[in-house]
This record gives C-alpha cells, structure tokens and sequence, in this order.
C-alpha cells in the first residue's frame, strides 16, 4: 500500500476532527465530508493492497464486497462497520449533493465511529497501529521532517526525553514563520519597571508583570486560533516540552523540565507534527522551502 495513502487517511481524519469544534451545520458537513474521503481513501489503499476489483466506478457501498472477494483476502475477512459507514456515506451525500444540513451532534458521533473503523481496518488488514502512524513525511520543510522522525525513533527506543528534546528543537524551526507575523515580547520588556524612580518602581514592575502575563497570553490564544489548535493542547505542550534555544551551527540548549513520561513524548509527537502541518497550510505563501531554522 501507497504510505502516502495511508498518511492522507490519517490526515484528513485529522482535518475533519479539527473542524468538530465550530459546532455549527455547515461545519459538520465539512467534517462529514472529511471523514468520508478518509475512510474511501483507506478502503482503497487496502484494496491495492489485497489485489481487489475496484475501479473509479466502483460505488462506496460495494467496497466491502470487493474487499472481502479480494484475490489475497483468501481468509474473506471483511472490513469492519459497514451500517455505520454506510451511514456516514449517506450523511454526506445528503450534504454535498442535496444541500441538508446535518445537526451538530451528527460530528461527534462519526467522529467516534470513524475512530473505530480507522484503528480496526489498519490494524487487521495492514498490521499497523493507527494511532502510531506518522505525518511527517507530508512535511515539506525538510529539517523539520528530520527532527520529527528524529524524535519517533526516539520515542520507538523508549527515550522519552530525547524525543521531547527533539519536539522542542521541531517546535521551534516551525515556528519562525510564526515568529515573523506575531514576534514575541523581548526578554527586556520587563526592565521598562526600571525606568521609573525607586518609589514607583515596585507598582510599575506589578504592572509590568501583568501586562507581560496578558499579552503573552493573548498572543498563545491567536496563535492557537489562527492555526486551528486546541488551546488546552496548546497549553499542555509548552507547559511539559523542555525550553529549546538555537545557538547557532546548528546547536541547540534545552532546559529540561522534569521526568519525560511515555504519555508527554507520545502527546508532544502527535501536537508538533500537527502543529508543523498546520503552520504550513496557513502560512504556505510565507515559508521559505529552503528554511531549516528558526
């Protein structure tokens, strides 16, 4: 099977889960829509795979037939979930081509049916952990790339630190193009209290710490909304990822936070390679192709 097959699955389910926080109609269509083109796609790739009768013609609903009659399916096992699928089909059909509009709640429970379906057919048909799939290689900066299959090789060794080492250093070369459209506030602006006599020094440094803490708030909720991150996921990853500083020549300083546990590396892995993504789609016209630092 095509990896990129596999990887644009995972992708667009990701696309579709993305878009379940709008809770509006429309957006449910959209994330309807989504989960459909996934699931095709996966049923498809399978179907190379075990060497099924399956043409542009061939309909949604006769997948599972042709999948289960495959020439190397010689143990006629069939793709799982079929009614809900099948559902699923049909709420996107009514969508895109009739113009109904599902109910918000419609999102949430495809999403979870998509999960199962998703997790099940890559596990018994391609023998792989859905959930350990990478999207790296649908990165285009290559340094970025690296450092995220860098840090999956350390996660697979079970070095938990050196793969939240790796997030932070791919964290920050993927955000430089952030940097350049909402910079960050320099380390100097809390001196600004120092200019102010010894006598309101102290309510001018109060006052600067405050406005420091809003505006670097306000910028990581902007950030997180522009791109279309969960603002708690957002929150999580720069709360447990170690502080990562380009030093030039390509050396790096990391400010390790504590423990890395198994559930921090496999959160930071999935959260930066989203982010990564979601910084070259919004900012595509921005990023240099040849860029390999922050």
């Amino acid at each position: 099977m095509a990896i990129n097959q596999l990887m644009l699955s995972k992708y667009l389910f990701q696309c579709g889960q993305s878009e379940l926080g709008k809770n509006t109609p429309v957006s449910c269509g959209l994330v309807i829509s989504l989960f459909q083109d996934s699931v095709e796609l996966l049923i498809r790739g399978v179907g190379k795979e075990y060497d099924a009768k399956i043409t542009d013609h061939t309909s949604f609903g006769q997948l599972w037939e042709a999948i289960e009659n495959a020439r190397r399916n010689s143990e006629k096992i069939a793709l799982p979930l079929q009614a809900k699928m099948l559902e699923l089909n049909k709420a996107r059909a009514n969508f895109k081509h009739h113009g109904i509009l599902p109910d918000v709640s419609e999102g949430r429970k495809f999403s979870t049916y998509m999960e199962d379906f998703l997790r099940e057919t890559t596990e018994t048909f391609l023998k792989q952990d859905f959930g350990q799939i990478s999207l790296a290689d649908l990165i285009h900066n290559s340094k970025i790339r690296e450092v995220i299959k860098e840090a999956q090789k350390f996660l697979n060794e079970g070095d938990f630190e050196k793969c939240m080492t790796a997030c932070a250093k791919a964290d920050q070369i993927a955000s430089g193009t952030v940097r350049t459209i909402a910079p960050e506030l320099p380390r100097a602006f809390m001196d600004f209290s120092r200019l102010f006599d010894r006598e309101k020094s102290n309510s001018a440094h109060a006052w600067v710490q405050t406005l420091d803490a809003y505006l670097r708030g306000l910028r990581h909720f902007s950030i997180a909304i522009v791109l279309k991150i969960k603002l708690p996921d957002y929150v999580r990853f720069h709360a447990v990822v170690p502080d990562a500083v380009y030093c030039g020549k390509d050396t790096w300083q990391f400010n390790i936070r504590g423990t890395a546990s198994k559930a921090d590396a496999d959160f930071c892995l999935n959260y930066v390679t989203s982010y990564a993504l979601a910084v070259q789609e919004q900012f595509a016209d921005l990023i240099k192709p040849s860029t390999t630092e922050a």
